[in-house]
């Protein structure tokens, strides 16, 4: 397939570009929800001091890290430390996502960011349950509803990824009052 603009042509590019930022960022603690078969935990784990992931099966390829084989849902009743990144990837159902972003923002560190997964899909083909769903339309709910938030979706791979941050989680608020 021809590579264009907001399609680099290899699968798990969203991983690589989730780790260069965990690395660029100094994230300490990244936890992931919806792990599938663990690749991105698997790339990202270089770079973090702890990686936590979450899902309700147990297909990764290798057991890096700490796995909670439970619903996020289940997680988030009794997880409650803090964190600095949070990559939402399970569940692609609007409703699922909106209860994970919910429960993520309650654990997110100063300066932390929530990743979400299936939010700018390419083609009418992806809104399909088993790839994006409607998972699509957070990015809308967000800026309605947490409008104390920076969001930036940004057109990778097939089915895109948006970077969620506090508006006053910047740096030059430390010194500038």
């Amino acid at each position: 397939m021809e590579d264009k603009l907001g399609y680099p042509g290899f699968k798990h590019n969203h991983s690589h570009f989730i780790a260069e930022l965990v690395k660029q960022i100094n994230c300490k603690t990244y936890l992931e929800l919806g792990v599938y078969d663990g690749t991105t935990l698997s790339i990202v784990s270089p770079f973090v001091d702890r990686v936590i992931g979450v899902d309700i099966k147990d297909v990764r390829n290798s057991k890096i890290g700490e796995f909670h084989l439970e619903s996020t849902d289940s997680f988030f009743e009794h997880f409650n430390e803090s964190v600095d990144v949070v990559f939402i990837d399970a569940d692609h159902n609007f409703e699922s996502v909106k209860k994970d972003f919910k429960n993520s923002v309650k654990l997110l560190n100063k300066y932390g960011m929530i990743i979400l997964h299936y939010t700018d899909p390419m083609e009418e083909m992806y809104l399909n349950p088993i790839y994006c769903g409607d998972s699509y339309k957070m990015d809308e709910w967000i800026r309605e509803n947490y409008t104390e938030f920076d969001i930036m979706t940004l057109p990778l791979t097939q089915a895109g990824l948006t970077i969620v941050k506090r508006k006053i989680d910047k740096r030059v608020n430390t010194f500038l009052k």
